[in-house]
């Protein structure tokens, strides 16, 4: 998207460059920097409007560390399986995975606690995004 923006402000202003031939030098040149503000502030305007539809967002403060918590989980899943009961690398390799998915979950709660108004949000983004997928297929008979 930013090689989109950056290619297509080229082409604005070489047409600007084409356009403003006449006049002062200087007068052109501030026609120019307005042209350049402006385009960057809705650019900006922009980005953060795509920002806002998007039903993903700030999901990574979840998934990376839920991610974390269930290799950690199947990791100690297959220790506990095939190792022996007298085996103290197993037994602390063990305890050491639990206790790795024990912190992330206590820091997904502290996580959820902080910042339950913000996910409150991110599941009716998610619901308006099912119902949004869901519907798609039903609006050639509501048509009808």
């Amino acid at each position: 998207m930013i090689a989109a923006h950056k290619k297509a402000s080229k082409k604005a202003l070489l047409a600007f460059d084409d356009m403003a031939n006449f006049g002062s030098r200087k007068a052109i040149e501030d026609a120019r920097d307005k042209v350049m503000k402006k385009i960057e502030k809705d650019y900006e305007v922009f980005v953060s409007l795509n920002n806002g539809r998007n039903p993903l967002l700030g999901f990574e403060t979840y998934i990376l560390p839920m991610a974390i918590a269930v290799i950690s989980y199947v990791l100690r899943f297959i220790a506990d399986f095939t190792c022996s009961e007298w085996s103290t690398t197993c037994r602390a390799s063990s305890d050491m995975l639990s206790h790795i998915y024990m912190a992330v979950f206590f820091f997904l709660i502290i996580v959820a606690s902080t910042k339950a108004k913000q996910i409150s949000d991110l599941l009716e983004r998610i619901k308006a995004a099912i119902r949004m997928l869901s519907d798609s297929g039903n609006s050639k008979s509501k048509i009808e």
